[in-house]
């Protein structure tokens, strides 16, 4: 995937200079503005590429000049309207980088601290070395159990994932 290609490019430029709170902080202030008709200007072949970079200069000049730059790269190969996907994997090398594995478990009803602090204490055995960020999402479609989902995998212990499973057996 290009998009992976380009954070781990920027990721590692980020890490050489010392940089990649820094970083974040810049791809989630480019994130919170993008806007359908800037991403269309930005993204349209009609739109000198030298003119996208000085409105990238007014919209953006508060910016690190590095990562400034890294909006040029983009902006030169055509990408810029990937910015969201690069930003989201960017994110993913950080978390890495840092040993946080986030977990999203999704739920009937909203868990209990003590059922989140089992869970995260289960993960934590799994994944030695990892620190456990827990997200428990509601979705009231499921009759019980939970869904966990991590970066690497994705286990359905509800109780309609289960009756899906035997469903397809059969």
């Amino acid at each position: 995937m290009v998009e992976f290609e380009y954070a781990k490019a920027v990721f590692d430029l980020a890490k050489e200079n010392n940089k990649v709170s820094v970083f974040t902080e810049c791809f989630n202030a480019v994130c919170e503005t993008l806007e359908p008709n800037f991403l269309e200007i930005m993204s349209s072949p009609f739109v000198n590429k030298d003119e996208k970079k000085k409105i990238i200069d007014k919209v953006y000049h508060s910016l690190d000049l590095v990562f400034i730059h890294f909006l040029y790269v983009l902006i030169d190969h055509n990408r810029f309207d990937r910015i969201r996907v690069i930003a989201k994997e960017y994110e993913t090398l950080v978390l890495q980088d840092n040993n946080v594995l986030r977990v999203k478990i999704i739920s009937a009803n909203e868990l209990k601290k003590a059922q989140l602090q089992d869970l995260k204490k289960s993960l934590s055995i799994k994944y030695p070395g990892k620190t456990i960020e827990i997200e428990n999402k509601i979705n009231p479609n499921l009759i019980g159990g939970v869904q966990i989902i991590t970066d690497e995998k994705s286990l359905d212990a509800s109780v309609k994932g289960t009756l899906d499973r035997i469903r397809e057996s059969l």
